[in-house]
């Protein structure tokens, strides 16, 4: 049986849930080892004008959030960037990500929006697993040096 997926969009009044998940959301982030996580830089996407927020919610429960950030390119073609994605971890392995992400979609194709694009961290395998779900094409490499 499929589950119920709603997307609720935020405004800067309602980012409560995003605020009191915060723990578990950063709790995450810190099992990754070349990744250390800014709650400060965080609030500052929260608290962003130009990101667009959504609860998931899966039988009226907040599971998780998306934030992305819709632009025009250089061709002015409309572009969504996700910024950040997060199930809590009670609600993954159950298809919520996946139907919450084909939700996203559905929004934005009635915005006349057709593009996806996602960061995601080298060592992060259960995202790049995730992500294949929607049969991504690499578009860039990005490396870092440290001296």
């Amino acid at each position: 049986m499929k589950t119920k997926i709603k997307l609720i969009k935020l405004n800067k009044k309602n980012t409560f849930f995003i605020k009191k998940n915060l723990d578990s959301y950063f709790r995450e982030l810190n099992k990754s080892k070349n990744f250390i996580p800014n709650k400060n830089l965080f609030n500052k996407l929260i608290k962003d004008k130009n990101i667009t927020k959504y609860i998931v919610k899966v039988k009226n429960q907040n599971s998780g959030f998306i934030l992305i950030k819709l632009y025009k390119d250089i061709n002015n073609k409309k572009i969504c960037l996700i910024k950040d994605f997060f199930i809590e971890k009670k609600f993954r392995r159950k298809n919520i990500g996946i139907d919450s992400i084909k939700s996203l979609m559905k929004i934005l194709k009635n915005k006349k929006i057709s593009l996806i694009k996602i960061n995601i961290l080298s060592n992060n395998k259960s995202a790049k697993n995730f992500w294949l779900n929607f049969k991504l094409k690499q578009e860039l490499i990005s490396y870092k040096i440290k001296f």
